[in-house]
């Protein structure tokens, strides 16, 4: 059976818990849950762009079974396809990437239509180019 479009794209930012006072952990148990949900419901491989899951921390407390079924890829080339793409549209808007003052007298409710784009479309390209599947907010 072909594994095309039958691996999830997990986007999954780093979670830390607090132990004490000035210590806090990552926590990896949400994620390693997901990936097993993800896994029962069908999904041939979870695949994330998110290197924490190589980490020795991480990798100790997954089950071997659990690690074969995550792949990582690398996601720059994504990043690099949204700048391209959003250039135009930030310089259209009077906006630059880097100066949030710079947004005085443009409607906001573009810019942060525009901001969502920018910020959700480079997990977009990469389940286009690694053929994933997403879960994208239109």
């Amino acid at each position: 059976m072909d594994s095309e479009y039958s691996s999830v794209l997990l986007r999954w930012r780093t979670v830390f818990r607090r132990v004490s006072v000035n210590q806090l952990v990552q926590d990896f148990s949400a994620a390693f849950f997901m990936i097993e949900q993800l896994v029962a419901a069908g999904a041939s491989h979870a695949v994330t762009d998110n290197d924490i899951f190589t980490t020795k921390d991480a990798l100790d407390r997954m089950p071997d079974i659990m690690r074969k079924r995550l792949l990582i890829v690398d996601s720059d080339e994504s990043f690099l396809m949204t700048c391209a793409i959003m250039k135009p549209v930030f310089e259209e808007l009077g906006v630059k990437e880097t100066d949030r003052s710079s947004i005085v007298g443009v409607d906001r409710e573009l810019c942060n239509a525009a901001a969502v784009l920018y910020f959700e479309l480079p997990g977009f390209l990469l389940a286009c180019r690694e053929k994933l599947q997403l879960d994208f907010p239109l």
